[in-house]
């Protein structure tokens, strides 16, 4: 939580064109003591504080995440040296990825509160993105960024393997809440002073963002007796990992036999 004290003074000449001009939120000529001030005495403004207050409601920073897709093997079949190991071209396609902001302001205050708490949630989300003149200016709203890489998958001889995107989820909801404090003075019409007394005005506004980030792409690694990682609980992966397309490919059986995929090399 944060808090800025903010003093300000208002004159009588400044007093008498607040009566002509539009009252903007929490006047202080809308919240006079409703008490007595006294026989022949009036209440006079003298001063007033406001303290601002950042308050954070609720947040979420979650990982995110596709099903997983399937790279096939490219081949499954043993290869003695006397046949060409085969190659594996590569798949390869563009993909467009998209970064989203959405935010929701709402206030009972001026729209420069609704905008300051914007921002405020912003940078606590670790967004510092561009935005367009007139996303600026909104206070609900979404922004999108598009970016096109090329995605290259290799196959394998011998084993599928699985990719998934991946991206993180972030959330974050808070309020700004602005109290302003006026101090009033009774006086008579001789300049005479009378008793103290003060009022209060609150104004709050409150928000939402949310922000799905460029996503990657993650692969499922290897699971033992293949090398990699074993599958733990709870798992990285989800329990996804490289399978060999045939049962002895990690095993191979005592020579002269020879596993049901691979490559022989002449030495």
């Amino acid at each position: 939580m944060t808090e800025l004290r903010v003093r300000w003074i208002f004159g009588i000449s400044m007093m008498l064109a607040a009566y002509t001009a539009v009252a903007q939120p929490c006047d202080p000529l809308d919240y006079k003591p409703r008490e007595d001030p006294g026989a022949g005495f009036r209440w006079e403004y003298q001063i007033g504080d406001s303290i601002v207050k950042f308050v954070k409601l609720g947040g979420a920073d979650e990982r995110r995440k596709t099903g997983w897709e399937l790279l096939p093997f490219c081949g499954c079949a043993w290869y003695p040296h006397t046949v060409p190991c085969p190659t594996c071209p590569p798949v390869t396609t563009q993909v467009t990825s998209t970064d989203t902001l959405t935010w929701t302001v709402s206030t009972t205050s001026t729209r420069q509160e609704g905008l300051a708490l914007k921002f405020t949630m912003f940078a606590e989300i670790g967004w510092n993105g561009s935005l367009t003149q007139a996303e600026q200016e909104q206070l609900s709203g979404t922004h999108t960024s598009t970016v096109t890489t090329t995605f290259v998958r290799q196959p394998v001889l011998c084993f599928n393997k699985w990719y998934r995107q991946v991206w993180q989820w972030r959330m974050y909801s808070g309020a700004r809440v602005v109290t302003h404090r006026f101090s009033w003075r009774a006086v008579n019409a001789r300049g005479e002073m009378g008793k103290k007394a003060e009022t209060t005005c609150k104004q709050e506004t409150v928000g939402r963002v949310e922000w799905n980030t460029y996503p990657n792409y993650e692969w499922a690694p290897g699971k033992p007796p293949c090398g990699g990682i074993p599958i733990q609980n709870p798992d990285p992966w989800d329990g996804k990992r490289e399978e060999p397309c045939c049962p002895d490919v990690c095993t191979p059986p005592p020579s002269p036999a020879h596993p049901c995929c691979g490559c022989e090399f002449h030495h």
